[in-house]
Order: C-alpha cells, then sequence, then structure tokens
C-alpha cells in the first residue's frame, strides 16, 4: 500500500522537520487558516506539516517543507494560523498522535491513529499537490483537513 508508506516516511521523519518560522520578503498580512475536523479523541497532538512545492509534497519530504506543526489535540474541530507566510501555494498533511508517543502507531498495514491530507476525500485519497494545495496571495487563505481513522 503506496499511502501506508507514506505515512509511515512523514512519521519517521518528522523529527527532522523545519519549525515554522518567519522568511524575509513575507507580507505582514499573509497567512494560512488550517481547519482541522474529526479529531476523535481530546487526547494527544497533532503533527502537521505544511508544504509549498511539488517535489517535497510528493515525496512526503518533510526536511524541505515549509514548516512543521505539533498542537495539542483539545477539540473535535481545531484551528491553526500560520503567519506570516510569503505569496504561494500550499498543502498540509497531519497525523493525530493520540497517544503522544510521536510515532504513528500501525497494526500490520493498517493505521491505528487518525490521518490525513488537504484535498482528500476518503483516507485512502493520495491528491496531487495542485489538487491539495491553497495559493495564498496578499491575505489569509484557508485549507481543511478531515483526519480519517480506521478503527
Amino acid at each position: 500500500m503506496q499511502l501506508i508508506t507514506v505515512l509511515k516516511c512523514l512519521l519517521i521523519s518528522f523529527m527532522f522537520s523545519l519549525p515554522v518560522s518567519a522568511e524575509t520578503g513575507q507580507q505582514e498580512n499573509n497567512g494560512l487558516k488550517i481547519a482541522i475536523n474529526n479529531v476523535k479523541a481530546e487526547s494527544g497532538q497533532l503533527l502537521l506539516v505544511v508544504y509549498n512545492d511539488m517535489a517535497s509534497f510528493d515525496a512526503q519530504d518533510t526536511k524541505r517543507a515549509f514548516a512543521s506543526i505539533s498542537v495539542q489535540a483539545n477539540d473535535k474541530k481545531q484551528q491553526i494560523i500560520l503567519s506570516p507566510v510569503p505569496n504561494g501555494k500550499y498543502a498540509v498533511a497531519l497525523f493525530h498522535d493520540a497517544n503522544n508517543n510521536g510515532v504513528m502507531d500501525f497494526k500490520g498495514e493498517i493505521p491505528l491513529e487518525g490521518y490525513g491530507t488537504s484535498g482528500a476525500l476518503r483516507g485512502l485519497d493520495q491528491p496531487s499537490f495542485n489538487k491539495a494545495a491553497v495559493t495564498v496571495k496578499d491575505g489569509m487563505a484557508h485549507i481543511s483537513v478531515k483526519l480519517h481513522y480506521y478503527r
């Protein structure tokens, strides 16, 4: 299953991902509002990776991601605002580390914790960067990710 491989790569390399940081040339009012839906438990943390180019998104290369974010899972719906960000395209991948062990748990090939990607309609969807991304241009862009669980 290619999705499982991609998820395992995402999770294994999460510790190498970039911190949220400001870059020169960003417009102060630019931002990305990330809506996370369907969080099953109000425990653990949500680990997000924000990509701003097709190559790193397709490879799920967290080392080249624009930002990584870790927040407490405390509600079924959560919002995160990443600001400032430069004009460009952004896509999001995330998982719900419900037991706070820093990795996504699996039983064989089945994920035991929730995960999602912007632009994915179902759990196994792997949208292209262009379908997963939203464009930030001179203001705030909104992107939504629905978490999918298999147990």
